[in-house]
């Protein structure tokens, strides 16, 4: 989310210091496995240099994996950069590190952004999770078992790919 609530109860941007407090509570949450990806978007960071602000905040304030980029081929390849600087090459290779969100475009569609982000997180045997965005009657037939049908096939599609 581009805003937070302060604690006094006002909705304002969101900034790198309520994103590292987001990673610290994460961290902190037993019952949360892994730190977040966009816990909220730093709009106090521009754009092309906010995922590593991002990742720099995951890696430094939690050890439990984290979401990787997905947003550019570049910047997935930024999110595996820095894990292997501070795991080393044959620990990010050996271990998932990252866990990254692919979405389809339903209907049936793969974007080469997404695409371009899948094969450099396979490439570095990273957690890949295929979730198609389906809204039954809208991208999907109305029905549920074909919104089911369609749901498996454009999971099933990333999943392939990313075997590839």
């Amino acid at each position: 989310s581009p805003n937070v609530l302060d604690l006094e109860g006002k909705r304002r941007n969101s900034t790198i210091a309520d994103f590292v407090n987001f990673a610290k509570l994460a961290y902190q949450a037993p019952a949360m496995h892994m730190t977040g990806g966009v816990l909220c978007e730093p709009m106090d960071i521009a754009v092309p240099k906010r995922h590593l602000h991002m990742n720099y905040s995951l890696i430094k304030y939690s050890d439990k994996a984290f979401m990787g980029a997905v947003t550019s081929r570049e910047r997935a390849e930024d999110t595996v950069s820095m894990a292997k600087i501070v795991f080393g090459d044959e620990f990010v290779h050996n271990n998932t590190v990252t866990v990254s969100i692919a979405n389809c475009n339903s209907p049936l569609v793969w974007d080469s952004t997404m695409l371009d982000a899948v094969k450099v997180y396979a490439v570095s045997n990273q957690a890949i999770l295929f979730t198609p965005f389906v809204l039954a009657g809208a991208s999907t037939p109305a029905s549920t078992l074909a919104a089911v049908a369609q749901l498996n096939a454009e999971a099933l599609a990333g999943i392939a790919f990313a075997q590839l």
